[in-house]
């Protein structure tokens, strides 16, 4: 733009015939408005609509560099924990200040908020960084393989037992042994970790010989743990042991704010392989994902970033169309003249939003999938073909690992 109009008093001063204001969205509560002019002549409707492509355009290189000036003042990424929010900050300070203790610690949050990642964190901050950190699902296992899991075993200890294998809790010796799900802990497991925590060793199944370690314990929980203990589920003893310090998460609806950096680190993360392409979502893509409460947390966000990637992976900007159904609850299946569409056209749409937004919630786990939605293996994989639905890149099928 030349000088002389660098503001819309000047466009003015030019008697134009007609103005048109094309308001630019944007991030971080910023807001441009692109002005122009004609001497003679009304806009055509093709000006118009190029306008209003242009506008969506600059908004998304304004918004991209909004995240990356805001970005830079602020903690982004901490041991892969990615945040800018004053919830996120304060988590990481916590983070820093009882890494360097012993103490066991407590993470409580719902389900997708990352407190496995958090624990990491807790382990790589610490000077045990350079000793294992090993994770533990304790949901994950029937209690006879879970506590051979924990504890190891003898040659002979039970059917199968061939050879001596030590647990994974001594595994962890002089590391971190991460928890998870530890309210899902049977009794006879409780009481077993809890003589554990108070006296530092362990007995492998069928072996007298007591072994010391010296391991710090880090465990997590989804439920109210305290509801648990004063129902007589979950033992008082072993609670206080673990909860010596306590970590809550907030969810991600409490921290919406770190929602656009979310979805950037996703989109670098799972950007197709070797691709120098910048991809990112369209200010009003970003803003319907802002706004929604995403009950399966940072887990849930990261599955619709690979999904978008996967099914449109010819594309740099990601628009509102690229988004599962789930954020378009009152959106009705209808054509863009607004009339229904063709029979078999509205049930094939169905179908493939329908097998999108199930893969999503199953990550990508096709066995799963299947069996959740009432089909066979064989049934499914005849609709993602029928469909063109590939998994997104570098996903692997879980029922495989």
């Amino acid at each position: 733009m030349r000088s002389e109009f660098n503001h819309s008093g000047a466009a003015l001063k030019k008697n134009p015939i007609q103005l048109l204001l094309v308001p630019v969205p944007g991030f971080f509560q910023k807001q441009r408005i692109v002005f122009t002019w004609r001497y003679g002549l009304i806009f055509t409707p093709y000006e118009i609509e190029f306008l209003a492509k242009f506008s969506s355009l600059l908004s998304w290189i304004m918004g991209e560099e909004a995240l990356t000036a805001e970005a830079s003042t602020t903690i982004k990424d901490f041991y892969g924990l990615v945040g800018q929010s004053h919830q996120f900050q304060k988590l990481v300070e916590n983070i820093k200040r009882i890494s360097h203790s012993d103490a066991p610690v407590m993470i409580m949050g719902e389900s997708g908020t990352g407190k496995e990642l958090i624990a990491r964190a807790i382990h790589l901050d610490s000077c045990r960084a350079e000793k294992e950190f090993i994770p533990l699902n304790c949901a994950a296992l029937p209690e006879l393989l879970l506590e051979s899991e924990l504890f190891g075993f003898t040659r002979g200890a039970f059917t199968g037992a061939t050879q001596s294998k030590p647990g994974l809790i001594e595994l962890a010796d002089e590391g971190t042994f991460f928890l998870d799900e530890i309210a899902d802990l049977s009794p006879v497991l409780q009481a077993k970790i809890l003589r554990l925590i108070q006296e530092g060793e362990l007995r492998r199944l069928g072996e007298t010989k007591v072994r010391k370690i010296n391991t710090r314990f880090i465990s997590a929980t989804n439920r109210d743990i305290e509801v648990e203990v004063n129902r007589g589920n979950f033992r008082r003893d072993l609670f206080y042991r673990l909860r010596v310090i306590a970590i809550k998460v907030p969810p991600l609806r409490e921290r919406r704010e770190d929602i656009p950096l979310l979805l950037t680190h996703f989109l670098r993360k799972y950007r197709v392989a070797g691709s120098q392409k910048s991809v990112a979502f369209s200010p009003r893509a970003v803003e319907i994902l802002v706004g929604y409460d995403w009950p399966g947390n940072i887990r849930e966000l990261e599955n619709e970033v690979r999904r978008c990637l996967a099914l449109f992976p010819e594309r740099e900007l990601l628009t509102e169309e690229c988004l599962s159904p789930c954020f378009f609850p009152d959106r009705k299946v209808v054509s863009q003249a607004g009339a229904p569409f063709d029979y078999f056209q509205a049930k094939a749409e169905f179908e493939r939003r329908f097998l999108h937004q199930a893969l999503t919630r199953f990550n990508f786990n096709k066995s799963k999938t299947a069996a959740e939605i009432g089909l066979s293996r064989q049934g499914l994989f005849k609709l993602l073909k029928k469909h063109k639905i590939a998994l997104p890149q570098g996903v692997q099928n879980l029922e495989e690992n």
